[in-house]
């Protein structure tokens, strides 16, 4: 499921999902390690808690400095991370730096790098707030199919819907670069440096399960699935969640592998009072904390030495940099405050004869540090045309070694098609040269689309879409859209994407549009017209930063309403018109953003040549439209956006349909070749030869806050050869933006001469 980061639709679920989970808890039983002859075997336990668990590193840096032995390490969630990592051979000051560097919004997401979509994706999301993958229509035929049959078949669209807000592809692809050499499945216990298990929470027995073999990224990635968050682990009949769920702080699990002594290390929060209980983190630490509660404190009791840190202050959300690294230094510091306690443990372990050996297997290997050799690479759970199809878009074919940055590359790429609800990968073997697997789970075919926008101009407008097959790489889709405001159009296409030749498509618009036209600043006329598209043609598939069509374009326009103060104008003598022509169209984006860019370069042109019209006196004309936007930044927090708009109406006479239109803040609002214009809010017609150049100084405050100053001017003129004969006009305006994590909110003051009129327009949500 691809959300733009819905937090209130999320945390619904969530507590929905939490809630239902709220049940007694059933421990499995487990089989005792076996004592190393008569010394005692030390565990240390790492509770759950989200960012808290960060800790957990400040914890194990005081025990190495030290030499504190540790024999077992059973990790809940947070806890099995930093757990898992350090049982592979990680020390403190190297987890310390990776967890403190990472980017933790992007691990907890399936986001990819924007350079990595596919162009069609990236204007899908610049338009909809929310996109729901579905398969429903699967769901008709197969109740069709069973209509006459014993079965109940039913259609649920429901139940088509992702089982977690994350599927936790970027997690799990990170942990397995860290894991390079223990990604078989291996019996944790005997074969990893040190012996180490994991608590997840199994949804079908309602049982908590102790994770100690099989694929070790895997299990933490279980152990930490929030349910309504993160989709869960499906193994064997199992639905793995978060362990914290069953069991936060599994120190009884420890004592049942084998630990004689246990070194607890507890992250989790105390119950708040009413009177703290705002925020969504503090009622997700309440709800663990309410469902654990009882077993928490039975295995408090059951530590030999128990930690908590002092971060009361913090919240499971706290994932910035600044506060991970806050976080370690208190759980150091609390290691420190038990000095003495820890210290007197050591020491007596030591006069058993018991030490901290160097590990007794080799460490795993990161491949964010190391290259490393691969024997074969595979694509597992796609036809082969396809597999060599996609490999070619990556740098990995024909290679024999690879970094984490190859293989993050070519996640992107894979993930970035839009056909794949998860694409992950292992490098199988405990040695090189290793076997690249790629593994691939198909999204639900069809996608639900939904996006807003309230404005000063025409107040709410509503985008739906419903797009079948738009998850599939190849084959036969259809999409349709429709804008429901005071200007409503729909559009369906159908469209055939072969794998080795351009993509065919066949589409269809129909759109009503009411507006005001003025002429240098004052109304003229207020036009109702019905316009009619269909269109023909071939665009290219599968390009990353290119759009490219040509085909043929019929338009019908019919006017229902046309009141003017001017009775020489021509709108009154074009009551209808129907229009043949050919077309082509190609779009180039590199902007790093979709709103608000620091970089990057889009620059769109067409051509258009209307050879028929059913229409008296009609003569062949054409158009050529030209944008150009280039962003530049200046400095860390300042960007200089220039943009040239061009069009020229080429013919002896043009109606009134195709003529030159700018102003507003949005392009094609009222018609598709309308450019935008600040300091002119309305439509407002200009001559055959155009063009406007625009320049924008944008400044941003703190990390969402925007104010820009723009300034644009417009030249036009009946034909090229007069472009400059007569005085252009020009428009400024002073821009303040918000980026809300559902649409920009933007509200601006500008002026023009031509208007000689000071007006405001303000935006919420997304352009379409």
């Amino acid at each position: 499921m691809k959300f733009m980061k819905k937090e209130l639709f999320a945390v619904s679920l969530f507590l929905l999902s939490v809630l239902n989970l709220i049940s007694p808890q059933v421990v499995c039983a487990e089989v005792l390690t076996p004592k190393e002859g008569d010394q005692p075997v030390v565990g240390l336990v790492l509770s759950g808690g989200g960012a808290k668990g960060a800790a957990h590193i400040g914890v194990l840096k005081y025990l190495e400095e030290i030499g504190m032995p540790v024999d077992i390490i059973v990790g809940t969630s947070m806890g099995s991370i930093i757990g898992g990592l350090h049982s592979l051979g990680y020390s403190s000051a190297e987890m310390d730096t990776l967890i403190s560097r990472m980017d933790w919004s992007y691990y907890m997401s399936d986001r990819v790098s924007r350079k990595s979509l596919l162009f069609n994706s990236k204007e899908y999301d610049a338009r909809f707030q929310v996109s729901i993958p579905f398969n429903a229509f699967e769901s008709i035929d197969t109740l069709l199919r069973d209509r006459d049959s014993n079965r109940e078949g039913q259609f649920d669209l429901l139940s088509s819907l992702p089982s977690g807000f994350i599927s936790g592809q970027n997690l799990y692809n990170l942990l397995n670069s860290l894991c390079v050499g223990y990604q078989d499945s291996v019996d944790f216990m005997r074969d990893l440096p040190i012996p180490f298990a994991c608590v997840s929470y199994d949804l079908v027995s309602g049982k908590t399960m102790v994770m100690k073999e099989g694929v070790v990224p895997l299990a933490i990635r279980s152990s930490m699935a929030i349910p309504g968050v993160f989709a869960p682990v499906r193994k064997n009949d199992q639905v793995l969640v978060d362990g914290g769920l069953g069991n936060n702080f599994p120190v009884d699990v420890c004592q049942r592998l084998g630990a004689d002594i246990v070194i607890g290390v507890d992250v989790g929060g105390k119950l708040k009072t009413a009177d703290e209980l705002h925020s969504f983190p503090e009622i997700f630490n309440q709800l663990l904390g309410v469902v654990t509660n009882n077993l928490v404190e039975e295995n408090i009791k059951r530590c030999d030495i128990y930690m908590h840190p002092d971060i009361y202050d913090y919240s499971t959300m706290s994932f910035d940099n600044r506060s991970i690294d806050e976080i370690i230094e208190l759980g150091y510091q609390n290691a420190l405050e038990n000095k003495d306690t820890l210290l007197a443990l050591r020491d007596r372990l030591l006069t058993l004869g018991k030490t901290c050996s160097p590990l007794k297997k080799h460490r795993a290997v990161n491949i964010y540090r190391d290259t490393v050799e691969v024997s074969a690479i595979e694509l597992d759970g796609l036809d082969p045309k396809d597999a060599r199809r996609l490999m070619q878009q990556t740098m990995l074919l024909g290679t024999s070694k690879v970094t984490g940055e190859d293989i993050d590359r070519a996640v992107s790429t894979f993930y970035g098609t839009d056909c794949f609800s998860s694409v992950t990968y292992e490098l199988i073997g405990d040695k090189e040269p290793y076997q690249l697997v790629f593994h691939f789970r198909p999204s639900n075919p069809h996608r639900f689309g939904l996006g807003f926008r309230f404005d000063s101009e025409e107040t709410a407008a509503i985008l739906l879409n419903i797009g079948w097959n738009a998850h599939r790489l190849y084959g036969f889709k259809a999409d349709l859209t429709g804008e429901l405001s005071y200007n409503p159009w729909g559009e369906l296409k159908l469209m055939y994407a072969p794998r080795n030749f351009a993509q065919l498509n066949f589409a269809y618009r129909f759109k009503k549009v009411d507006m005001n036209m003025f002429d240098m600043g004052s109304v003229q006329a207020n036009v109702l017209y019905f316009n009619q598209t269909a269109k023909v043609y071939v665009s290219g598939s599968n390009f990353k930063d290119l759009e490219v069509e040509a085909g043929l374009r019929f338009d019908n326009f019919q006017f229902g309403r046309l009141l003017t103060i001017n009775p020489e104008m021509v709108y009154q003598d074009t009551p209808y018109g129907d229009y043949l022509g050919t077309y082509a169209r190609a779009t180039w984006n590199t902007e790093n953003q979709n709103y608000f860019p620091t970089r990057g370069t889009r620059l769109a042109a067409s051509i258009d040549y209307v050879f028929w019209g059913k229409q008296s006196g009609f003569e062949d004309f054409a158009a050529a439209m030209l944008d150009w936007r280039m962003t530049v930044p200046v400095g860390a927090r300042f960007a200089l956006i220039s943009t040239l708009y061009g069009r020229l109406l080429i013919g002896p006479h043009i109606p009134v349909s195709h003529m030159n239109i700018i102003g507003g803040a949005l392009p094609g609002r009222y018609i598709d070749h309308q450019l935008p214009f600040i300091g002119i809010t309305n439509a407002e017609g200009v001559d055959n030869a155009l063009a406007i150049l625009a320049l924008e100084g944008r400044q941003q405050f703190g990390s969402k806050h925007y104010v820009s100053f723009i300034a644009n001017y417009m030249q036009d003129s009946p034909q090229v050869t007069d472009f400059f004969l007569d005085r252009g006009h020009f428009g400024v305006g002073l821009r303040y933006a918000y980026n809300f994590s559902v649409g920009p909110i933007s509200f601006d003051l500008h002026w023009s001469d031509l208007t000689q009129e000071l007006g405001y327009y303000f935006s919420f949500g997304y352009q379409f």
